[in-house]
């Protein structure tokens, strides 16, 4: 998974919308194989350049700092993480008539 992650990286142009999704899944492969400072910097650079534009990849990217703070017993971030994860999204309310509103 990280090795197509990184070809698909390096394949988008800068700025594509493509590129926060590959380091997100760049980032989850590195955490699994157990490099959580490689992932924490894959995620963030996916948080990052998804900021906005890809509201679900950037709280994705959180939501996975999250998990590696709660491994590193680091409780603080770990809820910050996921108090920004939970931001991302728009509250129904917000959302035009008919998308997802009751």
């Amino acid at each position: 998974m990280r090795e197509a992650a990184e070809r698909a990286y390096q394949l988008e142009p800068a700025g594509s919308p493509w590129r926060p999704l590959a380091c997100l899944l760049s980032g989850i492969a590195l955490h699994l194989g157990g490099d959580r400072e490689a992932a924490r910097r894959e995620l963030e650079e996916g948080a990052d350049h998804a900021a906005g534009a890809a509201p679900s990849v950037t709280s994705l990217c959180l939501a996975e700092c999250a998990v590696i703070a709660l491994e590193e017993k680091d409780w603080d971030t770990a809820a910050e993480l996921s108090d920004s994860a939970g931001r991302c999204w728009p509250k129904p309310r917000d959302l035009p008539e008919g998308r997802l509103r009751p």
